[in-house]
């Protein structure tokens, strides 16, 4: 009866071990929660500032207008994407454009989106979105139309 004993406590020591990770993946697990607490607290800082949510999504989409008028010959170049792009430049209509189309949501998928991809990607997504929300009727967003 003595060994069945010794064994099973051998045992139950051995799955502490086990389900502890050991000594030396318990410090691994430790820096790599304390890397995902910091990385949590980051982006939800970041979600939480709206200078900062407006600023990433003005900074595409100005990169998004060079990109426009590099594409475009000058003979083709449409009037609405002149004043689409006149637009970009007005802190009120991006402004509206971040806070009542994209909100958080959007730019936190707008930000993963950044973080997995290249920035061109990031930029065609936020230019197509801001075209769709430009075009949309004057009545959803007076202040956006130039």
């Amino acid at each position: 009866m003595g060994d069945i004993q010794d064994s099973q406590c051998v045992s139950a020591s051995e799955m502490t071990y086990i389900v502890s990770g050991g000594a030396l993946n318990s410090t691994h697990s430790l820096r790599w929660v304390c890397v995902c607490l910091f990385s949590f607290l980051v982006w939800f800082i970041r979600s939480l500032m709206p200078l900062d949510r407006l600023r990433f999504v003005r900074n595409h989409l100005k990169r998004g207008v060079r990109f426009a008028d590099r594409a475009q010959s000058p003979d083709t170049a449409a009037v609405d994407t002149d004043r689409a792009s006149a637009a970009v430049q007005r802190q009120d209509v991006v402004a509206s454009f971040v806070n009542q189309y994209l909100r958080h949501d959007g730019v936190f998928l707008l930000r993963l989106i950044a973080h997995n991809t290249n920035g061109i990607t990031t930029t065609e997504i936020t230019r197509e979105l801001w075209d769709l929300w430009y075009e949309r009727p004057v009545l959803l967003h007076p202040g956006a139309h130039v």
